[in-house]
């Protein structure tokens, strides 16, 4: 089961990777076009700000996976024990809560949007709406993980 979540991991951080060298690929030539050729690519601004929320989006994945969240720990400072482990493990189901929110309500978004095209590249704006349904996903998948890691963790120490 590891080395599938293992190759998990690798296929999204590559994925993510990708997405970051493409908005950078993709921003660089409309500079060398718009000031060395004088023209303009006018599907790089629309492709850019696409990838930019793919990444987000997937990226709000990875640090749930890797709890490197912005939050605030003053609390989870002060717990210890027991009272930590359910503190953190009642946070854990209520970012789940929000995810499935992100899901569904994703999903059906995109779904609504499907006939619209976008401007420039003309593609359906449901397909780029899907990222929000992918990123629920992507988070409920990363807190199960975290909340069964919580628990082994919690029964190695109690042995």
């Amino acid at each position: 089961m590891k080395t599938l979540w293992k190759a998990f991991d690798i296929v999204l951080n590559y994925i993510l990777a990708i997405c970051v060298f493409s908005i950078t690929g993709i921003c660089l030539a409309q500079i060398f076009s718009r000031f060395i050729l004088n023209s303009s690519l006018p599907w790089s601004d629309e492709v850019c700000r696409y990838l930019f929320v793919i990444t987000v989006s997937l990226g709000a994945g990875v640090c749930v996976r890797d709890r490197c969240l912005i939050a605030v720990d003053l609390i989870p400072q002060k717990l210890k024990g027991k009272v930590r482990f359910y503190y953190i493990l009642v946070l854990n189901i209520l970012v789940m809560c929000m995810a499935y929110v992100l899901l569904i309500y994703g999903y059906k978004f995109a779904r609504m949007n499907m006939k619209q095209l976008s401007s420039s590249i003309h593609i359906p704006m449901g397909i780029v709406y899907m990222v929000l349904s992918i990123s629920g996903l992507l988070i409920i998948i990363s807190t199960i993980r975290n909340i069964i890691d919580d628990f082994l963790l919690r029964e190695k120490k109690g042995k």
